[in-house]
């Protein structure tokens, strides 16, 4: 909660904290915006919301495109010097330039940890490595008989793992990715024939209370020494689930970060 009023300012850009400050002033005042006026009672309503539920700072991040667009139109009459449609100019590219250094890959991945983006940006630090991660999936399910590998799926222990596999699993000849995480979830359920399963992401003694005969196969390193969540976890190969996976997945759809 402590936070989340701060990430507002720095979501769209500091620079940029004006534009949208005056579409909502423009939403919520009398005049031509009053037709609007809904939107701008419909922000301060998911603010409040995101802050009664201690939701991540970028819950909020649909309404911005549209605060932006209104702010465009309030200040459409301020800019009526060069020197106030420079300065627009001026800070629109400051913004572009910052939104570019947090969210765009410039950054080496190994010196990325000792910049800001890892503060602002989490994501940027847990996509690295990802193609290796997958590459070590890979060597595991590659390890398998042919008649086990026709059987068997890959399960995960959150959904940005399961991305990577959807991602970069293809052309490495892997099958599609499982996982219970948040609603990941809802995309389906492996096969109730389904066996051996691959697991990343899932600790030894949560392991051992849905699947069997679980041994590690391998270990992830993302190669550049970056300590992001998957850094040095276990791929364990487990022979089968302990009942079928209809009856297990309601159990394992779990709701967290």
């Amino acid at each position: 909660r402590l936070t989340f009023l701060p990430f507002q300012l720095l979501f769209v850009s500091p620079f940029l904290v004006p534009v949208w400050i005056a579409g909502l002033l423009w939403l919520l005042r009398r005049g031509p915006g009053r037709r609007f006026r809904l939107l701008g009672w419909g922000y301060l309503a998911l603010v409040a919301v995101c802050l009664l539920t201690a939701a991540k700072g970028y819950y909020a991040a649909g309404y911005y495109p549209l605060l932006v667009a209104a702010g465009g139109v309030a200040i459409e009459g301020w800019l009526t010097t060069r020197a106030r449609r420079g300065l627009l100019i001026a800070a629109t590219v400051a913004a572009g330039a910052g939104s570019a250094f947090f969210t765009l890959p410039l950054v080496p991945e190994r010196t990325l940890p000792s910049t800001p983006i890892a503060a602002v940006n989490e994501d940027a630090i847990e996509s690295i490595g990802w193609p290796r991660f997958v590459d070590t999936i890979a060597r595991v399910y590659r390890s398998l008989r042919p008649t086990e590998r026709r059987r068997a799926v890959i399960f995960t222990g959150n959904y940005g793992e399961a991305g990577a596999v959807e991602r970069f699993g293809p052309s490495r000849g892997l099958p599609r990715a499982y996982s219970g995480h948040n609603s990941f979830a809802l995309f389906g359920r492996p096969p109730d024939d389904a066996a051996p399963v691959v697991v990343v992401g899932v600790d030894r003694r949560y392991l051992g209370t849905f699947l069997a005969g679980c041994r590690p196969a391998a270990r992830i390193d993302n190669g550049v020494g970056v300590d992001n969540e998957e850094q040095g976890k276990i791929v364990w190969l487990c022979r089968r689930p302990r009942e079928s996976w209809r009856r297990l997945w309601p159990r394992l759809h779990h709701l967290d970060a």
